[in-house]
């Protein structure tokens, strides 16, 4: 679930980019070229979500993760021991003692 909610974030940031960038009311028509509907838009976007979603899920049952993912449970990891250390700081120093 979460995965899905930063792609279509990161989607919808690149799409309001591209349509800054252009900023011509002709490159705003180049939607409506396709002859689709806002309907059919929303469509699209909701089909490519899905898409990228499955990608996401296929990625995930293969052996071999993603950078992103693998850098993700790093950083999870690490926190996770940093927090070890805080919570056992006292206990390792008087074991040392």
């Amino acid at each position: 679930m979460c995965v899905s909610a930063v792609s279509s974030k990161n989607f919808w940031l690149y799409f309001r980019r591209r349509r800054q960038s252009k900023e011509t009311p002709r490159a705003a028509g180049e939607i409506y070229k396709k002859g689709l509907s806002p309907e059919q838009q929303q469509q699209q976007q909701q089909q490519q979500q899905q898409q990228q979603q499955q990608q996401q899920k296929q990625w995930l049952q293969r052996p071999q993760l993603q950078q992103q993912q693998q850098q993700q449970q790093q950083q999870q990891q690490q926190q996770k021991q940093q927090q070890q250390q805080q919570q056992h700081r006292h206990a390792p120093q008087l074991c040392q003692r």
